[in-house]
């Protein structure tokens, strides 16, 4: 929980089903990462590349 992964090269990796609430994301390259059914109220995503959020919760 609010973790801060600014600018951090996630690539690929697997969030899977992790609790990713209030963390930030600004600026990290997350092309190919896997984030279904994560929990990421709070969590922020802004300028982050490749984030794709689907299935995640809530939006």
């Amino acid at each position: 929980q609010n973790a801060n992964l600014r600018s951090a090269n996630l690539q690929n990796a697997n969030l899977q089903i992790t609790l990713l609430q209030g963390a930030n994301f600004q600026f990290a390259d997350l092309t190919g990462a896997k984030l279904g059914a994560a929990m990421i109220r709070g969590a922020d995503f802004s300028n982050a590349i490749g984030a794709d959020l689907t299935g995640t919760f809530p939006y």
